[in-house]
């Protein structure tokens, strides 16, 4: 998939699989990542191996449209919505929120 970042959206692709193994192994694993912001899904790939399933997020609606693509028979869902007015409530608990530039668990009793 070559696609030009768009810099007024903040994108930049992160392709060192060092760092991205990384962000992963920092995730950990389990039922739900949800990813922000996927881009070109160089992050989602090392989500899919360690989730049943990855929930990525993308404002970008090209981006949105072209990432299932990238992982057929996966269980990927892909949004195409601004990550910050995504409502997370209904979400099943635990999960894993994840993107190269944050991470964050949520768990609730």
């Amino acid at each position: 998939m070559s696609l030009s970042n768009n810099i007024s959206l903040g994108q930049h692709w992160l392709k060192n699989r060092l760092v991205l193994e990384e962000i992963a192994d920092l995730a950990g694993s389990g039922k739900l990542c949800v990813e922000i912001g996927p881009g070109l899904g160089f992050l989602t790939s090392s989500l899919l191996r360690r989730f049943d399933k990855v929930m990525a997020i993308e404002y970008d609606a090209d981006l949105a449209k072209k990432l299932p693509g990238s992982f057929p028979g996966k269980n990927l869902e892909v949004i195409n919505q601004d990550f910050l007015k995504y409502d997370l409530d209904g979400l099943p608990q635990p999960y894993v929120v994840a993107g190269n530039t944050l991470l964050h668990y949520v768990t609730y009793n």
